[in-house]
């Protein structure tokens, strides 16, 4: 869409896709470089950079910060005590669970919010069955998905819809330093597409459903701070989910 909405400025472009099987940190060294890649699209820490001065971020929100947004796979009777969560002093009196490896669980835990540990992620869901946690927190672009495919293998995990937690986690696209056009082109094709409501129009395409839940459910969403980042990438991006998303939801900022 961005290569598009910028041909008449840029003209044509050729996508190649480079399909090989890559590390996370192997992706992104080989977008430094340039050669095998010269654009890539991932979190910030998914994977590391050797030298962050060879790539451009294109910071515009892609996800709309939903990557972020947090809702809570539970077991159907913990369903119950889910619901009374309306403050984030209930919300401390539940465990989440969570990979040791995994960034989330540093932003739990530094937001006080008591987190229990798995080597991996398939372990996360055994222990949840044998109750070693109260919820398993997921994206919620991921979490339906998830617990759709455990009730079709006969296992009743379920979304908790009043409660969620945020904290910026973004997907920017990130471009090759060798290749600053193509970094000039795409921020003017996706600013084109946010001005003319062709981003909107393809985000709800793939996301509809999301929306929908979100504002049906308008759950009680607890706004953390993400250590990794500074207070103002923290200020700016949360203020950019707010804005999405602040009037379909009931947002606490945790102190």
């Amino acid at each position: 869409m961005a290569l598009e909405k910028s041909r008449p400025k840029y003209g044509d472009y050729r996508l190649n896709y480079y399909t090989d099987p890559l590390s996370p940190a192997r992706a992104k060294l080989e977008t430094q470089k340039g050669q095998l890649i010269n654009v890539i699209f991932a979190t910030e820490w998914q994977g590391t950079y050797a030298d962050k001065d060879k790539i451009i971020a294109i910071e515009f929100p892609v996800l709309k910060g939903l990557l972020g947004m947090r809702s809570f796979v539970v077991q159907q009777h913990t369903l119950d005590k889910l619901h009374s969560v309306d403050t984030f002093a209930k919300l401390q009196a539940l465990k989440a669970g969570q990979v040791s490896t995994w960034p989330d669980t540093k932003i739990l835990s530094y937001n006080k919010l008591p987190v229990i540990t798995a080597d991996t992620y398939g372990n996360l869901f055994e222990m949840l069955g044998h109750k070693r946690f109260d919820y398993l927190p997921l994206s919620i672009l991921e979490s339906y998905t998830v617990t759709e495919e455990f009730q079709e293998g006969g296992i009743d995990l379920q979304v908790a819809p009043n409660v969620a937690v945020f904290y910026p986690l973004p997907m920017f696209i990130a471009v090759s330093a060798t290749e600053p056009e193509i970094a000039q082109r795409l921020e003017y094709g996706l600013k084109l597409a946010q001005q003319d409501g062709s981003f909107d129009a393809l985000f709800s395409m793939h996301f509809e459903k999301i929306e929908k839940i979100i504002q049906s459910n308008k759950p009680h969403t607890f706004i953390l701070y993400n250590p990794h980042f500074s207070k103002t990438e923290n200020d700016t991006l949360t203020k950019g989910y707010i804005h999405s998303y602040g009037s379909m939801l009931k947002p606490h900022l945790v102190p």
